[in-house]
C-alpha cells in the first residue's frame, strides 16, 4: 500500500541556470546551426511542463497489522509489497453466514497473487461484504466488491501483474492463460486484458467451471477440502432464476462474508536423509504431523519413492496428501524451515 508525498515544484527552466561553460557551447551551437534553437525550446517546454505539475513520489507503506488493526481500508493509491515470510504456510478463513470455507493458498506459484489477497484482506476488506454473484452455468460464487456489493465495484485503486504461466493477450482485447479449473478452488477475478485483477475473487463451486479453461486466464492460487466444498455446494443451492437481476438470478437470501482471516503456519522439515542408512524425512505444520514417507533416490529434480508414497520433492517443492480431504499441498522448500 501506499501514499502520495507532494514536493515542492521545481522553478521553471532557465537558460540561466546552466552552467558558464554549458552556455558557451550553446552560443557557439546557435552560431553554427540555427536548428540546434529549436532543440534548446522543445527542451525548455519539457522541464517547465513537467515542474510545472510537481513531482508525486510513491512512499510504501508497511506491512498491514496481523490483527486488521490497521483496517478497515478500501482504497490504495498502489498494489500492496511483499510481506510474505519465507517457510510460512497461507491459509485464507472465510467465515460466512453459510459456514466457513478454509483456501489453501498457493504462494509458491502464485506469491504476488497470494501476498495482495494476504494483505487486502489484513486490512479488513472483505469483512462484512456478500457474495453477490452466484451463476451455475459456469460453477462460480463471486464477491470481493465492499464499496457496491456487486461487479460494478471501484476496486482497490490499482491491479495486479498476471503470473503463474505464460499469458497472451487476443484479438479482441482479453487474455488467455494458463490455469484449468475444478471445483472448490479460490480465484482472482479480472477485468478484460493483461494485468487486469484487483481485488474482485469467485469460489469455483461445480465443474462447470471447466467451461474458462478456454481463456484460462483467471488467478487461481487457493484450493478448499471437502469441508468447504460442501459449504459451497450448499451456497450454490440457494440460486434461483430471477429475470429481474443483472446475473439472470441469485440465491434465496444474502449470502454475507462476515470475515476473512488468514492464518499462517510454519512447516518444519525434519531431513534424516543425509544420516547413513537413512532415507526418511517427516513433515511437521506447526506442532501437527502431517507426512511421513520414504525417500529412496532424489536426483536432478526427479523423485522414485518406496510405496506408500505419502509426500515427495519435485524442482525444490514438497507435495503432501491430505488423507481427510485426498487434496494435493505444495509448499516451497526454504533452508530456513
Amino acid at each position: 500500500m501506499a501514499s502520495k508525498t507532494r514536493r515542492a515544484a521545481r522553478p521553471p527552466a532557465s537558460i540561466h541556470r546552466y552552467s558558464p561553460r554549458t552556455r558557451l557551447l550553446a552560443g557557439i551551437l546557435a552560431v553554427v546551426m540555427l536548428g540546434s534553437l529549436v532543440t534548446v525550446g522543445i527542451a525548455s517546454l519539457a522541464d517547465r511542463g513537467g515542474s510545472g505539475g510537481g513531482n508525486e513520489a510513491v512512499v510504501p507503506n508497511p506491512c498491514p497489522a496481523l490483527d486488521k488493526s490497521d483496517g478497515p481500508q478500501y482504497d490504495f493509491t498502489a498494489r500492496p509489497i511483499y510481506c510474505l515470510e519465507s517457510g510460512v504456510a497461507y491459509t485464507a478463513v472465510f467465515d460466512t453466514s453459510e459456514g466457513e470455507i478454509r483456501f489453501t493458498l498457493d504462494r509458491a506459484r502464485m506469491p504476488e497473487t497470494t501476498n495482495n489477497f494476504v494483505a487486502l484482506a489484513r486490512y479488513g476488506y472483505y469483512d462484512n461484504t456478500l457474495l453477490f454473484r452466484i451463476d451455475p452455468s459456469i460453477g462460480i460464487i463471486q464477491g470481493g466488491s465492499p464499496t457496491t456489493n456487486d461487479w460494478s465495484d471501484p476496486g482497490p485503486g490499482y491491479t495486479i501483474a498476471d503470473e503463474g504461466g505464460v499469458f497472451r493477450r487476443t484479438a479482441d482485447g482479453g487474455a488467455t492463460g494458463p490455469f484449468s479449473y475444478e471445483s472448490g478452488q479460490l480465484v482472482m477475478a479480472r477485468s478484460a486484458g493483461l494485468n487486469s485483477s484487483g481485488a474482485q475473487f469467485f469460489l469455483t463451486t461445480t465443474e462447470s467451471v471447466s467451461l474458462l479453461d478456454s481463456q484460462g486466464s483467471y488467478l487461481l492460487f487457493g484450493a478448499t477440502d471437502n469441508a468447504g466444498q460442501s459449504v459451497l455446494d450448499a451456497m450454490m443451492d440457494l440460486y434461483v432464476v430471477d429475470p429481474e437481476s443483472p446475473y439472470g438470478g441469485g440465491p434465496t437470501h444474502e449470502i454475507v462474508v462476515h470475515s476473512v482471516t488468514i492464518v499462517e503456519g510454519k512447516l518444519k522439515i525434519a531431513d534424516n536423509r543425509s544420516q547413513p542408512g537413512s532415507s526418511q524425512l517427516s513433515v511437521q505444520l506447526n506442532s501437527n504431523e502431517l507426512a511421513l514417507g520414504q525417500i529412496a533416490v532424489v536426483t536432478e529434480g526427479r523423485d522414485e519413492l518406496e510405496d506408500p508414497v505419502q509426500l515427495t520433492i519435485h524442482q525444490n517443492q514438497l507435495y503432501w496428501v491430505d488423507d481427510s480431504s485426498d487434496k494435493i499441498h505444495r509448499a516451497e522448500l526454504d533452508g530456513t524451515m
